[in-house]
C-alpha cells in the first residue's frame, strides 16, 4: 500500500500532517526512540502516540551495509556528506551511493525508503544531494551529527533551511541526532518533522530535571514544581535518592513526559494555525532567539509562501521579534506593493490606531468617522483615511478588517521603541510616496508619539503636513472641530465627485487579495455592501447578491463570474489534467502548473489544461509546493462551474 500523505496545517515550514504507512497511521511532528528487546534487538521506532512505526538501523556512511531486519521504513543508504570532505570526493562518492540506492529501491518501496544525511551547507552537494532523493522519490530523509550546530545557528538554519526549499514539502526530515526539548518549536518551524527523544537519556544521565522551559539539575531542587504521574507520586527527596543510587528510571520516565509534552504542544499549536507565537513563548535560549530573528531576516520569502493569508487567530505582539512575524511582513509588503492612493483623491488623512478592531467599533474611530461623514457627500470622495499602527506601520481605511490589521495586539504603554517608530515611518513614507504625482494634502489627526513620526515622515518626504490635534487629544471636541474645519477649507473649491464608497472599498480589497489593478477587472460596475452585526459582508449588484466577504478574516471569497475575470488576467490559477472536477478535493498529483502568487488559504480559480476554469476553491498550499509535491491535499473545490461552454478564460 503506497504511503498516503495529509497535509492538515501549515505554519512557515512547519506541518502539522497525517501519514499512513502499512495501514497505520501517525500524526507530525512526532517522537524518534531508540528501543531494544530482550534479544537485543535494536531499531527505531517512529511515533509517540500509541501508534509506532519501526525502522532499521542506519548503515556506515564507508562500508553502506544495512541491517537485514524487516522493518516499515527502512535505511537504503547513508550519503557521505560530511564537512570538511571535498566537493569532489562527495561527487565522485554520490555517484556511487546513488546506483547502490537504485539498487535496493527494487526491494525497497520508494515510500517506505529513508537515506541519511550530514549537516553540509555547500549548495553544489546539497544541490546534487536532493537531486538523488527527488529523483528517486524517496519521501523519507534522516540527518545526522547535527548536535554541534545548536552552537552556530546560522549554519544550523541554512542546511535544514536549503533542504526544505530543495525538497518537496510532503519529504519528512527525521533528526536522528538528540537536541533539547527547548529548541523542538523553532526547528518544527523551520521543518523537521520528527525529533530523537534521545535527549531524554543524556538529561538522565546528567541528574538534569527538565522542565518546560529548560533543565535543572535534579540534586539542587527542594520542592516539587512538577505534578506528572510521577512527580505526584514521588517527593522530590526519593527522586534525589534514587539517582544516588543510579536508579534514575523515575527521573528518566518524567523527563520523557516533558519532552513529549513539548512536541505534542508544537502540534497543537500547528492545529490552531498559531505555530509562531508558540515559538516566540517558547525563547528559553540563545539558538531559538538567534535562529528566529535569522529567520525573519534572511529567509522571509519562504517563510511568508508557507504562511496562510488568510485566518482568525489573534496575533499577540509580545516581543521585538513579533514586528517581523511573516503575516506582519506580508501584510506590510501588500500595503506598498497592490495599493494606490487614487488619482482623484485631494486629501489624505492620518489617524492614530485604538486598542479595539477593527478601528471603525471603536469610540475613537465613530467620532472620526463622524466627522468624514457629515461632510458634504460628494465631496467624500476625495479624503483618503490611513491609520498609523504598530506593528503593521499603515492601514488604508479600506484594509482595516483584513487579517492581520482585525487582529493584531500589542501592549499599549505610549512608548514606542526605535524598530516600531522605523517600521510605521517607512510604510508610511512608502504609501504617500505612491500619491507624489497629485501631490494630496497630508492632514495629521494626531499627538503624542503619533506626532512625532508623521514629522519624521514630513521631513523624508520633504513636504508639509497639516496638523489638526497638536496639543490636545485627537478625539477632543476642539479638535474634531479644527478636523472639520480643516477639511471643508481644503474641499471647498473642489467639484462634486461621484463616490461609491462600496465600490472603492472592493476593489482595494480585490486588489491587496490579488494584485493592483484586478479590482476594477473583478467590479467594473457600481456594488452595494450589507451587514449585519457578526455576519459575512455580502455584495449586491442592484438586488443580486454577488460575493461574500468573510468577517472574521476580511476575505473576499470568490465566485465563478469572479473566477473568470482572474483567470483572464492569469492570476491566483492551478492547473489541472482533466476536463472536470471530481470531488471536492484537489491533490497535488494533479496539478502541474500554478501561480507562485499563492500562498496556503488563497482563493484560487481552477483551470483545465485548455485553460478553461472548472472552479474556484482554496488554497492548502502555496503555488510552488503544489506543482513540487506528488501527494496530499492542494486545494479544496468550492464551487465547480457546469458548462465548460460559458466558462473559458481566453
Amino acid at each position: 500500500m503506497p504511503m498516503l500523505f495529509d497535509l492538515l496545517d501549515i505554519s512557515a515550514n512547519g506541518k502539522y500532517a497525517k501519514v499512513v504507512i502499512n495501514d497505520t497511521s501517525l500524526v507530525f511532528p512526532t517522537l524518534l526512540t531508540l528501543t531494544s528487546t530482550k534479544e537485543n534487538d535494536i531499531n527505531w521506532l517512529l511515533g509517540d502516540s500509541g501508534k509506532t512505526l519501526s525502522i532499521n538501523l542506519p548503515p556506515s556512511s564507508l562500508t553502506q551495509e544495512v541491517s537485514n531486519k524487516k522493518t516499515t521504513i527502512q535505511f537504503v543508504a547513508n550519503i557521505l556528506m560530511h564537512e570538511p570532505l571535498q566537493v569532489s570526493f562527495v561527487l565522485n562518492n554520490l555517484q556511487k551511493t546513488t546506483a547502490l540506492i537504485a539498487d535496493r529501491l527494487k526491494i525497497v518501496p520508494p515510500e517506505n525508503a529513508l537515506v541519511m544525511l550530514q549537516p553540509n551547507i555547500n549548495p553544489e552537494i546539497l544541490d546534487a544531494v536532493t537531486k538523488t532523493i527527488t529523483k528517486y522519490k524517496i519521501r523519507h530523509v534522516g540527518i545526522t551529527n547535527f548536535t554541534p550546530l545548536l552552537n552556530t545557528p546560522r549554519k544550523a538554519l541554512e542546511f535544514i533551511l536549503r533542504l526544505r526549499q530543495l525538497l518537496p514539502l510532503d519529504t519528512l526530515l527525521y533528526l536522528f541526532s538528540p537536541v533539547p526539548h527547548t529548541v523542538v518549536p523553532i526547528l518544527s518551524y523551520c521543518g523537521v518533522d520528527a525529533f530523537n527523544s534521545g535527549y531524554v537519556w543524556l538529561a538522565t544521565k546528567s541528574g538534569l530535571y527538565l522542565t518546560a522551559a529548560g533543565a535543572l539539575p535534579l540534586t539542587q531542587l527542594s520542592e516539587k514544581i512538577c505534578s506528572c504521574k510521577i512527580c505526584a507520586d514521588l517527593p522530590i527527596s526519593d527522586l534525589q535518592k534514587a539517582l544516588l543510587e543510579n536508579n534514575a528510571a523515575g527521573l528518566d520516565e518524567h523527563n520523557m513526559l516533558i519532552y513529549q509534552a513539548k512536541v505534542r504542544e508544537v502540534r497543537y499549536a500547528l492545529k490552531q494555525k498559531d505555530l509562531r507565537s508558540y515559538v516566540e513563548q517558547n525563547l528559553f535560549d540563545t539558538f531559538t532567539a538567534t535562529a528566529l530573528r535569522l529567520l525573519d531576516s534572511s529567509w522571509t520569502d519562504m517563510l511568508i509562501s508557507r504562511t496562510a493569508t488568510w485566518l482568525s487567530t489573534p496575533i499577540y505582539h509580545l516581543t521585538p521579534l513579533s514586528y517581523y512575524r511573516p503575516a506582519v511582513q506580508a501584510f506590510q509588503r501588500r500595503v506598498r506593493e497592490r495599493f494606490d492612493i487614487l488619482p482623484y483623491k485631494k486629501i489624505v488623512v492620518i489617524f492614530p490606531c485604538s486598542a479595539r478592531k477593527p478601528y471603525s467599533f471603536s469610540k475613537s474611530h465613530r467620532k472620526f468617522l463622524e466627522v468624514i461623514n457629515s461632510l458634504p457627500k460628494d465631496k467624500q470622495a476625495y479624503i483618503q483615511q490611513l491609520i498609523l499602527t504598530s506593528p503593521l506601520g499603515v492601514i488604508p481605511r479600506e484594509l482595516e478588517l483584513v487579517y492581520p490589521a482585525a487582529h493584531y495586539d500589542i501592549p499599549v504603554t505610549g512608548l514606542w521603541s526605535e524598530e516600531e517608530k522605523a517600521i510605521a515611518v517607512q510604510q508610511l513614507t512608502s504609501v504617500l510616496l505612491k500619491a507624489r504625482k497629485q501631490k494630496p494634502i497630508v492632514i495629521a489627526h494626531v499627538s503624542d508619539e503619533y506626532l512625532t513620526l508623521c514629522q519624521e515622515a514630513e521631513q523624508k518626504l520633504k513636504t508639509t503636513f497639516v496638523y489638526t490635534a497638536a496639543g490636545s487629544k485627537p478625539t477632543a471636541f476642539q479638535a474634531l472641530a479644527n478636523l472639520k474645519k480643516t477639511l471643508l477649507a481644503k474641499i471647498a473649491d473642489s467639484p462634486p465627485h461621484q463616490y461609491n464608497k462600496d465600490l472603492e472599498f472592493v476593489r482595494a480589497l480585490s486588489d491587496y487579495q490579488f494584485g493592483l489593478g484586478i479590482g476594477e477587472k473583478l467590479f467594473p460596475e457600481p456594488v452595494t455592501l450589507k451587514q449585519k452585526p457578526n455576519q459575512n459582508i455580502f455584495l449586491f449588484k442592484g438586488k443580486n447578491r454577488i460575493g461574500v466577504i468573510h468577517h472574521r478574516t476580511g476575505q473576499l471569497m470568490l465566485t465563478v463570474p469572479m473566477g473568470m475575470a482572474l483567470a483572464k488576467q492569469k492570476k491566483y490559477y492551478l492547473k489541472l489534467h482533466g476536463e472536470e472536477l471530481k470531488g471536492s478535493t484537489i491533490f497535488a498529483v494533479g496539478v502541474f502548473e500554478a501561480d507562485p502568487e499563492i500562498r496556503p488559504s488563497d482563493g484560487v480559480v481552477i483551470l483545465n489544461e485548455k485553460d478553461e476554469l472548472l472552479g474556484v476553491g482554496v488554497a492548502s498550499l502555496s503555488g510552488s509546493d503544489m506543482v513540487s509535491m506528488s501527494s496530499g491535499r492542494a486545494a479544496k473545490v468550492k464551487t465547480k462551474v457546469k458548462s465548460l461552454t460559458k466558462a473559458h478564460s481566453g
